[in-house]
Formats: C-alpha cells, sequence, structure tokens
C-alpha cells in the first residue's frame, strides 16, 4: 500500500527552473541600475557559516561559543554570453578595456583592487493567485484566480570574483557546442549595514499578469 508522510504542499514556495542573474554597483539595491548577463547555466548558492568552536580542559564548552563567527555565500555559475563588458565588470575593475579603431581589448594583470558589486538572482514561474495571495499582496489588487508571475529573489550586497578566466570550448560537432564561462564569487558582509541585514536577502513576491 502506497504511504505519504505528508499530505502538506505549500505550492506557493516551490520554485522550478532557473534565474535572472544581474549585477550593480553597490548601494540600495531599490534604486540600482541592474544589468542582466544574459544565457547561461548551473546557477546555484551556497551559504557558508564559520562555527564558533573551542572546548576548556575542565569542563563543556561555554555557550559563549554557540554559535557562529561569520557568514559568507557562494556563488557560481556557467555564462553563455561571453559578453566581455559584463565580464570585466564582475571582475571588479582588474581588467583595462581599450579601444582603438572601433577593435576593444580586454586587458588584465598588475591591478590587486577588486571593487565589489551587488548580486541579483531572480527565479520566477507562472502561477495562479490563491486566496492567501490575494490577501496578502494588496498592491497588486490579486483575486482568486488571476494570472501571475511568482517570483523568489536574492539580493547579495558585496559580492566579489574569486576565480580567474577560464573558457571551455567544445567541439564543433557537439550537441551542445557553446563555449562556457565558469566562474565562482563569494559575497562577504557588508559592515556598514544593520546587523543581521549584512549579507543577503530573499524576497517571495507576486506580480499579476495584464
Amino acid at each position: 500500500m502506497a504511504f505519504k508522510q505528508t499530505t502538506e504542499q505549500y505550492n506557493a514556495s516551490i520554485a522550478t527552473g532557473s534565474v535572472k542573474f544581474e549585477y550593480a554597483d553597490m548601494g540600495d539595491p531599490d534604486l540600482a541600475s541592474w544589468t542582466d548577463i544574459g544565457y547561461g547555466e548551473g546557477f546555484s548558492l551556497t551559504e557558508n557559516m564559520t562555527k564558533l568552536s573551542g572546548t576548556p580542559g575542565n569542563g563543556e564548552m561555554p555557550d559563549v561559543l554557540i554559535g557562529i563567527g561569520s557568514q559568507t555565500a557562494d556563488i557560481s555559475a556557467s555564462l553563455w554570453s561571453l559578453n566581455y563588458d559584463n565580464i570585466i565588470a564582475l571582475r571588479g575593475g582588474i581588467d583595462v578595456k581599450v579601444t582603438d579603431t572601433g577593435v576593444d581589448r580586454y586587458y588584465t594583470g598588475g591591478k590587486t583592487t577588486q571593487v565589489p558589486v551587488m548580486i541579483r538572482m531572480t527565479n520566477r514561474r507562472v502561477d495562479v493567485a490563491s486566496a492567501a495571495d490575494a490577501a496578502k499582496y494588496t498592491g497588486e489588487t490579486l483575486t482568486l484566480g488571476d494570472d501571475i508571475y511568482r517570483d523568489t529573489t536574492y539580493v547579495f550586497f558585496k559580492v566579489s570574483m574569486t576565480t580567474g578566466d577560464a573558457v571551455a570550448w567544445a567541439a564543433d560537432d557537439a550537441e551542445n557546442p557553446i563555449a562556457q564561462y565558469p566562474f565562482t564569487m563569494q559575497a562577504t558582509e557588508d559592515q556598514s549595514l544593520e546587523v543581521g541585514k549584512q549579507l543577503f536577502y530573499r524576497e517571495p513576491s507576486v506580480t499579476k499578469i495584464v
């Protein structure tokens, strides 16, 4: 006999598909000018926590050491769109673009200071508004059964590239011949922000389709 551990589905909280990946200069995310990096695959994020630790020689670990010392987040993807203006922006100013008679060259080597950027990742799917949506998202003037976009957005405040140029060229007759640019970035805490709000935020939202 079939047996199910739960009957709760919480369909509104289920995300499917990939994400739109954007970057902007550091600042207020709501006022920023965001740039879409285009096609890619393998978009992922992993939050890292450094646990406090330590045990005295004559007793148990004290409660003051129950917690974390720091938080970071790793963001990875493989770009299909080899737009070098976007790539050098993600790399944080360690490259130099020179344009001569209409030809662009992107130099690198010798610069050591990176300027962090903000990163926004948005997953969107089509759904139908529930009664709970209509009650919660009053700014959208929703009614039960309206067609909606259901978004899940992550915004990281201070992000720097941690990997160098790497292009994986495909074979000419490969099933997927796209050359890919894999990269990893790391988000660190922006200590100019309020404690508890320094690394990233998650935002579920809906938009009525009209």
